[in-house]
């Protein structure tokens, strides 16, 4: 690419903010999402709030996110969660049986 193209470009992407789609590029590279998967049975206990707190504290450090959800204890939801986790393609998954 020429050097005024390149230029261009990379001014257009400061004046406008442009965040690259992770999730994109990872679908593009075939990389694993920089996220760690949490489902917990319920959100609203203070237990599993703790214990996704043990859980961010390890994963932050290492440079991943983790993202969580709640199967309000119920197997099916839990199947749906475990399911889209996996299709996001994050690098872990952790589930709390309901």
């Amino acid at each position: 690419v020429a050097v005024e193209t390149r230029e261009r470009v990379r001014e257009a992407v400061r004046k406008r903010g442009y965040q690259p789609n992770l999730m994109a590029r990872n679908v593009r590279v075939g990389a694993r999402d920089a996220a760690i998967g949490l489902v917990i049975p319920e959100m609203g206990n203070p237990f599993f709030g703790t214990v996704a707190g043990g859980v961010e504290s390890v994963v932050r450090p290492r440079g991943l996110t983790l993202i969580g959800g709640s199967s309000s204890e119920t197997a099916e939801l839990e199947r749906s969660l475990v399911a889209t986790f996996l299709a996001r393609r994050v690098s872990g998954l952790m589930i709390v049986p309901s």
